[in-house]
């Protein structure tokens, strides 16, 4: 959808980021309203806020964030690593930054014809995106775990 959409509006960065901003941030949100709605039964809810003499409010208004924070977060950071994944391959496909800027995908398109004269050009992109993309998981995974009562 992402090519279709940058193909059709014209090429460039900001084009190509808004785009995948406005295809990652709905599914972002429904899911972080489908973990608060979620939690609304939990006694835990109810009794904290009558705890807190707030008789009349809404049980998660007094406790806005609930569980869903790590799990919220941990969607964000992989939605960031798919959004990069995504970028870099707008550009290569000369859809996402303009030549002459500094880009993994562009330089992936730029050195795609010397390949076997000069690997290092065409592989030291592509594995840049591989790590960072999969660091910015592993980030994202520690995140989730590093407050969770089951360990």
């Amino acid at each position: 959808m992402a090519i279709v959409v940058v193909g059709v509006v014209g090429g460039g960065y900001w084009t190509a980021v808004a785009v995948l901003v406005a295809l990652f941030v709905p599914a972002d949100t429904a899911h972080r309203a489908q973990r608060v709605l979620a939690q609304r039964p939990l006694p835990l809810y109810r009794g904290g806020a009558h705890a807190r003499h707030l008789e009349g409010a809404h049980p998660l208004r007094s406790h806005p964030a609930g569980t869903s924070c790590r799990s919220s977060a941990r969607y964000v950071v992989l939605d960031f690593a798919f959004a990069l994944v995504n970028l870099a391959g707008l550009s290569f496909l000369g859809l996402g930054v303009q030549p002459g800027t500094a880009d993994w995908g562009r330089m992936l398109f730029e050195n795609r014809n010397i390949l076997f004269s000069n690997p290092v050009a065409l592989l030291l992109p592509a594995l840049m995106i591989i790590l960072t993309a999969g660091s910015i998981n592993l980030i994202g995974d520690w995140v989730y775990r590093s407050g969770s009562p089951a360990q």
